[in-house]
């Protein structure tokens, strides 16, 4: 019985040292994960509402709300938001 008890002593210092060791160890931060070489898209903000952009999107998978879809539609060149033709882009994706 003896030993068991000094097994999990062993086993219980074991754990707690990697526990700490991995607690201790660096982390990598967000900025060395994210790539720096992919735009970001511009949104500018004024006091009433919020502008956006071309920066290239042109699929429903791309953009990140209706309104950045409706703005995609009206104003920029090739887009493929719009399948039916009716004005309203996205339908599946926003539901409008």
């Amino acid at each position: 019985m003896r030993k068991f008890f000094i097994l999990i002593a062993l086993c219980v210092a074991a754990f707690q040292h990697f526990y700490k060791s991995d607690a201790a160890a660096p982390t990598s931060s967000i900025s060395s994960i994210i790539d720096d070489s992919t735009p970001s898209p511009t949104v500018e903000m004024n006091s009433s509402s919020s502008v956006f952009s071309c920066q290239g999107k042109t699929h429903c998978s791309e953009m990140n709300s209706y309104a950045e879809a409706k703005f995609y539609l009206d104003n920029c060149p090739g887009m493929k938001v719009d399948g039916d033709n009716d004005g309203i882009p996205c339908e599946r994706q926003f539901g409008q």
